[in-house]
């Protein structure tokens, strides 16, 4: 599975939790998020120096931001609960694994 196919089966399995993600799909949606986090930061940064007098130019950036944050959090756990599947594990050691997982300094 190529870069683009892994971005259209997570955004077609928005929040699809049943089946399995292969290996690929998983890391090349990382990616993707990964790049458009950052992308999606300098804008942020940059609407947020070049309008530094405007609030309300800085404040619709901060909330492009918050809405390009929001749109990929259920796919992202979507496709790693599909992935865990894969590896024979249960969905909720993505929140309290042993392995040091999303809150697993918690339940430790």
């Amino acid at each position: 599975m190529g870069f683009g196919d892994a971005v259209r089966t997570c955004w077609r399995k928005y929040g699809d939790f049943d089946g399995r993600a292969q290996r690929s799909e998983f890391w090349w949606w990382i990616l993707f998020v990964t790049l458009l986090q950052i992308a999606a930061s300098i804008v942020l940064t940059v609407l947020l120096i070049v309008f530094q007098n405007a609030g309300f130019l800085q404040w619709l950036g901060v909330l492009i931001f918050m809405i390009v944050v929001l749109a990929v959090i259920l796919p992202s756990i979507a496709v790693s609960v599909r992935r865990l599947w894969s590896m024979r594990r249960e969905a909720g050691s993505l929140t309290c694994g042993r392995r040091g997982s999303f809150c697993g300094s918690f339940c430790a």
